[in-house]
């Protein structure tokens, strides 16, 4: 059997108020293509399936208009919430995914709920785990001791095969700058030995590609979330007969980079991009102070290519162009406001139960 392991869609994000739906569309289309050219029999999604607890329509339709075209490939489909997602928007169309052999895994879930067979490979597919309801499970304050336990009793209940998930930071593993929210509470990652015994671990939440130990990988994000991730993104298909990997790399199907130097070397530098199917995006970082009129005449020399925004190595002082209220969602305004308090990762916890809360009243 072959499965693919993907994760860390973000669906509906936007590159510095930038939309990128037709990007999305590009990666997804060229997923449903290796399924088909590998002749995968599972799908895996390790998480962050959205961008924001509430996604837009626009993102609803490409997540289900891609099961629907990418289902009749496939035996099974397993997706599990990220801290990005909505327990109540994921779990909302449970029931219909389920007669179409789409298994989605919310958070709020029984662990027996939690392990899938499929011949002879038990699928035990972790979610997000929450920092409240670890605690009300356990009726423990410490995080990390929840985690394990938590890893600990789920794979204990199998003994088959077993391919497991998750949707956190290990140690030992490389952030980049998007990821805001790289830490577990107050921890700054778990040992990845909590996953011994299992044969495979598809984990998800950091957007490089990387092995933490053998069978332990991320598969990264399907698309560059900020200017400094590298361009390398992944599939990783396994193949549970022997535990071996492919790693499949996603076309660039937008340039995403930093230019730095002076006028002339950021000039030439720009006239040298190679353009994919769609606008590049560009981040310019002059050794010498610009004046604003320069750069307005550089977005139109070079109207094939987006300068996102640009700053100096001698100022601390950043520009970005086409930032507007509308593109601040409120999870970045709460975040901005608490990110100093010592219980802040409670407080987050706290903040998006009651946005569930109210969103279920509504």
């Amino acid at each position: 059997m072959k499965v693919l392991h993907t994760s860390d869609w973000h669906l509906c994000n936007k590159f510095f108020g930038y939309d990128r739906d037709d990007e999305f569309e590009l990666v997804l289309d060229f997923i449903i293509k290796t399924i088909k050219k590998e002749k995968v029999d599972v799908l895996l999604i390790a998480g962050d399936i959205f961008d924001v607890f509430y996604p837009p329509q626009s993102a609803l339709k490409m997540y289900y208009s891609f099961l629907m075209k990418v289902k009749p490939y496939l035996k099974h489909i397993f997706i599990i919430a990220g801290n990005h997602d909505s327990i109540s928007t994921l779990s909302a169309p449970k029931d219909i995914l389920d007669a179409l052999d789409i298994k989605v895994i919310s958070g709020d879930e029984n662990i027996e709920d939690m392990i899938v067979n499929v011949g002879d490979v038990d699928f035990l597919l972790v979610p997000y785990l929450r920092e409240i309801l670890l605690r009300e499970k356990y009726k423990n304050d410490n995080l990390i001791e929840n985690i394990t336990h938590f890893y600990k009793e789920i794979i204990s209940k199998s003994n088959n095969k077993k391919i497991l998930t998750g949707h956190l930071t290990a140690l030992n593993s490389k952030k980049s700058g998007s990821e805001k929210d790289i830490y577990i509470g107050k921890i700054e990652g778990v040992s990845a030995n909590i996953f011994d015994g299992a044969n495979y671990v598809g984990l998800g939440h950091l957007h490089r590609y990387q092995e933490i130990k053998k069978n332990v990988v991320y598969s990264g994000s399907i698309l560059k979330m900020s200017f400094d991730e590298n361009d390398d993104k992944k599939l990783v298909i396994i193949d549970t007969d022997d535990f071996s990997k492919k790693v499949v790399d996603i076309p660039i199907f937008r340039q995403i980079k930093t230019i730095s130097g002076d006028k002339k070397t950021i000039k030439n530098e720009l006239e040298k991009i190679n353009l994919s199917k769609l606008k590049a995006f560009v981040e310019l970082i002059f050794d010498e102070t610009i004046d604003n009129t320069e750069v307005e005449e550089l977005k139109k020399e070079f109207d094939n290519i987006e300068i996102i925004k640009y700053s100096y190595k001698k100022e601390s002082k950043e520009i970005d162009f086409e930032k507007t209220i509308k593109d601040i969602s409120i999870n970045a305004v709460f975040e901005e406001i608490f990110k100093d308090s010592s219980n802040f990762e409670e407080l987050k916890e706290e903040f998006m139960q009651i946005l569930e809360g109210l969103e279920d009243e509504n």
